[in-house]
């Protein structure tokens, strides 16, 4: 049950009368002595002043509030709820200190408020507790905490662990188990953290968390944590941009150029893409850039992919383009989609435009060799003495120099007279040289005869003899034949033999 205030006095007096007013509650009922207590703060205020979320202090202290909502209240006021955890020192009454906040240009503090702290269960040498650490909902590439705490106190021996949390079924690990000691209200306390990352949609069942030890070697005791569920959630299909690969936190990006502004077509362009913000830049992959307007077609790809670093919380790209018109005039803006966990929809961010100057390769330059001069021919010369015209060496070095010139006409003579003959002789000739032995029936028998009766050269050239033979005779025979050779009837070569010569009569 919370103790419940009012703000009667804030509501009778007009809004002139005061800036702003707050008031906390403190959760009432038994908690576990290892929970932390949870409040809330009310500030009943103008519509028009802002509340300042990192201003809350408690004891000098910064305090992380989480905004729950406004409510409109008359006179033109809102008041708004904030939440907040605290840890008890001590069982029984309590008192807390007053929390400041700034509204406006103006801070107020509550009053100070005394609460009752009553433990669930009794004190004991050995406690487990177990949490998740992370804003809900889960989407996949989100990182999340599984986090164990382990609570003993005197010598405990632990016997028996069974911490389902830290196997992570379903999960990516991220780094390995971080375990850090300290004290908290006389315990030892062992703090085991697994960073981990969502994959794919689904819930994801944890079972009951076990701890089983002796104190002073002598009495068990055990303790336990209930059984965890952690859901995923898909990513919204509603206005889903077509450049979202997958990257999830609230980030910004810029470009700039690695390589000078002033380039050739089909020079190589260094651009560095950069992503800063909140989220898992390991989630964040580029889209085929030269596939966005304006880059498409005036630009390709190298066959180097493009090279990532992660340093803190940035993730630069490396990308190689090259020019392919001189028309352009700037690399454009360039457009990339993420999902905000916390306003729980797509994001779409841009790069500025960055301006170039490309100029077209120059045409190569063709260099020809001096034309030589050639020396003047006496033509006077030539004429008297023919011996020098171009073409008596290769005359005397030709046939006619070699056999003679009436030797040279006798053999065109025999050339031409073997032409006419070859020409109006060439049916007669090729009967004569490619002539074929006629085949006949008989043929073919005594062809058969030189071949062993298993042979299948012999049944080939049986069949031959009967190829164009349609009587009854021949069918008959050739039944018989197939039936010598295939179904096992005894016959010999001599015995085949006459009954082909009967079938061809």
């Amino acid at each position: 049950m919370f103790k419940v205030f009012t703000f009667i006095t804030a509501l009778i007096l007009p809004f002139s009368a005061f800036s702003f007013e707050v008031r906390t509650q403190i959760q009432e009922g038994p908690i576990d002595p290892f929970d932390p207590l949870n409040g809330t703060i009310n500030i009943l205020h103008g519509a028009s002043e802002k509340i300042d979320v990192d201003s809350f202090i408690l004891e000098g202290q910064k305090l992380q509030v989480k905004f729950l909502k406004d409510e409109k209240q008359p006179d033109d006021q809102i008041l708004s709820t904030y939440s907040f955890a605290i840890t008890p020192e001590k069982e029984g009454l309590s008192a807390l200190s007053p929390i400041s906040v700034k509204v406006g240009d103006k801070r107020g503090e509550s009053p100070a408020i005394t609460y009752t702290v009553q433990y669930k269960t009794p004190d004991t040498g050995l406690r487990l507790r177990a949490f998740i650490h992370g804003e809900e909902p889960f989407y996949p590439g989100k990182r999340l905490k599984f986090v164990y705490k382990i609570y003993y106190r005197g010598n405990v021996k632990l016997t028996k662990e069974d911490l389902p949390l830290l196997k992570a079924e379903g999960f990516t690990k991220i780094g390995e188990l971080d375990v850090k000691d300290s004290k908290f209200k006389g315990y030892s306390v062992s703090t085991i953290t697994q960073e981990v990352e969502t994959l794919a949609p689904g819930s994801y069942s944890f079972g009951t968390s076990t701890l089983e030890g002796l104190i002073n070697n002598d009495e068990k005791i055990q303790t336990t944590v209930e059984p965890f569920t952690v859901k995923v959630v898909p990513f919204p299909t509603e206005k889903k941009p077509a450049t979202f690969t997958g990257g999830i936190g609230n980030f910004t990006v810029k470009s700039r150029l690695l390589s000078t502004p002033k380039v050739m077509i089909g020079d190589i362009i260094l651009l560095e893409i950069e992503f800063t913000g909140k989220g898992n830049l390991d989630r964040i992959e580029l889209p085929n850039i030269t596939c966005e307007p304006g880059l498409y077609g005036f630009f390709a790809p190298t066959q180097t992919p493009p090279y990532a670093t992660i340093k803190k919380n940035s993730k630069k790209f490396t990308v190689e383009l090259v020019p392919l018109s001189a028309l352009v005039q700037k690399i454009p803006a360039l457009h990339f989609s993420t999902f905000n966990p916390e306003s729980q929809k797509y994001e779409v961010i841009s790069s500025r435009p960055i301006p170039l100057s490309i100029t077209p390769q120059p045409l190569p330059t063709l260099k020809r060799p001096p034309l030589k001069k050639a020396p003047p021919v006496n033509w006077d010369q030539i004429a008297v003495q023919p011996e020098n015209l171009p073409l008596q060496p290769a005359i005397e070095k030709g046939i006619v120099s070699e056999i003679g010139l009436s030797r040279f006409y006798f053999l065109m003579i025999i050339a031409v007279f073997l032409l006419i003959i070859i020409y109006f002789g060439k049916e007669p000739l090729t009967r004569y040289f490619y002539r074929e032995k006629q085949k006949t029936p008989l043929s073919s028998l005594k062809k058969a005869l030189q071949y062993d009766v298993h042979d299948r050269k012999f049944y080939w050239y049986m069949k031959e003899a009967f190829r164009d033979d349609t009587r009854l005779k021949a069918r008959q025979f050739l039944d018989y034949l197939d039936e010598v050779r295939f179904g096992g009837l005894e016959s010999t070569k001599k015995a085949i033999y006459k009954r082909a010569r009967e079938a061809l009569s």
